[in-house]
């Protein structure tokens, strides 16, 4: 790694007894919210590609491979978002003991903030964003907006959920 240079995040596509290692719960195959967490996470701390590893050791008709390819599909959609600069000091989220992850960025007039819950348990956050107003927020794959009330905006996370906020500026 140098400074400047791509990151490359290997995300777990497998279970343990996919490849055959005697772990404790080795059945379990990561969900889609996990999946989706793994991807997010790893882009919010940085990482400019993310692949999945193991994936030759499960079956293509599975849930899992059909979760990998979401996600990623999702991803892809979202290109031009995940390569487009973060904005800082125009947002803030709380709490601020960075349960819940996030970035800003503005793409051809829209604003979205990309987050995730990084604890197992379910929180609340709340995004105060400058110049936001009362717009209506939509919430990217989950078919619900969001009414601000001057600047901010709450939601829920699931343990370890993402979220896709996006509004035009």
């Amino acid at each position: 790694a140098a400074p400047g240079k791509a990151v490359a995040m290997v995300l777990q596509g497998f279970s343990w007894a996919d490849i055959g290692q005697d772990k404790q719960n080795g059945e379990a195959r990561p969900t889609l919210r996990q999946t989706r967490f793994m991807a997010y996470d790893a882009v919010l701390h940085g990482a400019t590609a993310v692949m999945w590893w193991g994936t030759y050791k499960i079956p293509k008709d599975g849930t899992l491979w059909r979760d990998i390819l979401a996600t990623a599909r999702e991803l892809r959609a979202l290109e031009p978002v995940l390569c487009a600069a973060d904005e800082h000091g125009q947002y803030r989220a709380t709490p601020e003991d960075f349960a819940v992850d996030s970035v800003m960025k503005t793409v051809a007039g829209r604003k979205y903030i990309i987050a995730a819950n990084r604890n197992r348990v379910p929180r609340t956050a709340e995004f105060r964003v400058d110049g936001l107003g009362n717009r209506a927020v939509t919430v990217l794959g989950e078919n619900r907006t969001l009414s601000p009330a001057a600047g901010s905006f709450g939601d829920a996370f699931d343990g370890f959920g993402t979220h896709v906020y996006t509004w035009e500026q």
